[in-house]
């Protein structure tokens, strides 16, 4: 009889953990993120090398929210930054990179930086620097936009995790002044367990759960048929 709760409670918590896994997303959502003068972030922060799979590629963008109205006028006028990734992990396929539009910067940009380099001595790049300036007297570029997409290469298969990194080199305000925004780096990672593997060991293991359960009762109701 004990052996018999046993097995119940366990098929009722694999049908559980069934149900949280097809009903849970696989990756993080990522919100908007806000600072006293604004924020840059990777997007999105969080990239599971097992899904993608080796010799596969994904994408992430680097963000930002200016959201500061102290300055005058308000918004940015110029901004410069680095993203950095592990070259022995991953490889940089492509960039786009954007500048602001829409009504600001009405003048035109001029790309004082958008190049690639090695920063671990391997010669292969592992470094992208970025860096605009509007011309003109512009309309200062509030709000959320994206400053560029990097599609990457998945080149080692293993466990293995790195940073997506973002420096901030400067993001000039209205008033002229430089202001640090909030920064939120990206993760990339193979995880020791692959999750591709859960929901299938998942529904392995209620299958089996199914069966000693239909074998329990079986032998209970031939047990009480023998009895009577």
């Amino acid at each position: 009889m004990h052996k018999n709760k046993l097995l119940s409670v366990g098929f009722v918590a694999l049908l559980m953990l069934n149900v949280i896994m097809l009903a849970a997303p696989l990756a993080p959502v990522t919100a908007t993120p806000s600072g006293t003068y604004g924020s840059i972030w990777v997007e999105p922060d969080y990239v599971n090398g097992s899904l993608v799979g080796y010799g596969n590629t994904f994408v992430v963008e680097v963000k930002i929210n200016i959201s500061d109205t102290s300055s005058t006028p308000p918004g940015i006028f110029a901004f410069a930054y680095y993203f950095t990734w592990n070259d022995t992990l991953l490889e940089l396929i492509s960039k786009i990179t954007y500048v602001p539009g829409n009504g600001v910067w009405e003048s035109g940009s001029s790309v004082v930086a958008d190049s690639l380099r090695d920063e671990d001595g391997n010669t292969i790049d592992d470094t992208h620097s970025y860096a605009v300036t509007a011309l003109g007297v512009p309309t200062a570029f509030t709000g959320v936009m994206t400053l560029a997409e990097y599609t990457l290469n998945v080149t080692y298969g293993d466990f293995a995790s790195c940073d997506l990194t973002i420096t901030d080199k400067g993001f000039i305000f209205g008033d002229e002044e430089e202001y640090p925004l909030d920064t939120s780096d990206g993760v990339y990672v193979i995880p020791e367990f692959p999750a591709t593997l859960i929901l299938p060991l998942f529904v392995v293991a209620t299958l089996a759960a199914v069966v000693l359960g239909r074998k329990a009762w079986l032998r209970r109701r031939r047990g009480s048929f023998v009895a009577k």
